[in-house]
């Protein structure tokens, strides 16, 4: 399903700022089904106009269609044929005003972007090998590693007063195909990824040490994974189905999808948003425009957006003391 719309909320919706997940959702085309012949679209695309500004191409993908991997795929197949010369012209259909009256529905979550530069994520990686010398002990420092551990510490943080329970968890997406035998081509088109548990202690993730923690609990997950294989993943596949109620810390999209450098032909994307983590409460990741960075997005409450705000902006300050 194909949909053009038109809209002039450029302003509001457009950046980093805390913006109104309400409005971000009709940038993306819901599903159609039709319940009498039991049957449901898998894909649709909604493109919207934002008058002397640019567009947005919002997409939807069922998961029985694919996983992130082909969805991404897809949008860089997509761009590389617009830059192809060929002199048929398709007439676009005429645009659609969409209702974009944030009134109709009052939205209590807003959803809000943090970039973290290239300089950061290499002074977390040293916050994370010094405390490692100080202890002894061998970590795995990646960028994954210590961007995935810096936002579940302040994600935990921003939600400590909703934990029931002495455990929190954070799972993330693993790409099965290379951990089959022999691995399967990235090309594929079709879901092959599951999901990585990794548990920890509250009072460790919230004390004085919780990025030092969080980076250690994150890296042994990812050593097991690289060591068991897809046997992991399945193990994790029934834990996660366990422990969804406890509200774990989530993740959407990777670094590696480069989804920044789809061009289709006017240029790199200006702004990329997963608005599904509005459902899921996910952390969507990728990377920034900029070379050598990482952007996250989070749905949050105001008050849970000013906490982790708080944190992502003074954490450093604290762990550059950790280094005297």
């Amino acid at each position: 399903m194909f949909t053009v719309a038109e809209s002039d909320s450029y302003d509001e919706l457009f950046g980093d700022h805390p913006r109104q997940v309400s409005k971000l959702k009709a940038l993306v085309p819901r599903l159609s089904k039709n319940e009498s012949k039991g049957q449901q679209s898998v894909f649709a695309i909604q493109v919207t106009v934002f008058p002397s500004h640019g567009l947005v191409i919002g997409s939807t993908v069922h998961h029985s269609a694919c996983d992130g991997v082909g969805s991404v795929n897809f949008m860089c197949t997509w761009a590389a044929i617009c830059h192809v010369n060929n002199p048929t012209v398709i007439l676009a259909p005429t645009p659609v005003t969409v209702e974009l009256n944030r009134s109709i529905v009052p939205d209590p979550d807003v959803l809000t972007s943090f970039k973290l530069k290239a300089e950061k994520i290499h002074f977390l990686k040293e916050v994370l090998l010094h405390e490692a010398a100080k202890r002894n002990v061998t970590v795995r420092c990646s960028t994954t590693v210590v961007v995935y551990a810096y936002a579940w510490v302040g994600y935990v943080k921003a939600k400590s007063t909703m934990f029931e329970t002495d455990d929190v968890y954070c799972i993330f997406v693993t790409d099965c195909r290379q951990l089959f035998q022999p691995p399967i081509p990235m090309s594929y088109l079709g879901n092959c990824i599951g999901p990585s548990v990794v548990q920890a202690k509250l009072k460790y993730i919230v004390g004085p040490d919780g990025f030092f923690e969080a980076c250690q609990a994150i890296g042994k997950t990812f050593d097991e994974v690289k060591k068991v294989g897809i046997q992991n993943v399945k193990n994790c596949a029934k834990i996660s189905l366990e422990i969804g109620s406890k509200k774990p810390f989530g993740t959407s999209g990777s670094v590696r999808f480069k989804i920044y450098d789809v061009d289709f032909g006017w240029g790199k994307p200006a702004k990329v948003d997963i608005v599904s983590i509005a459902y899921s409460g996910a952390m969507a990741i990728a990377e920034t425009r900029e070379q050598g960075g990482v952007e996250i997005g989070l749905c949050f409450t105001k008050r849970e957006t000013e906490v982790f705000t708080d944190y992502i902006e003074n954490g450093l300050k604290y762990m550059s003391t950790l280094r005297n």
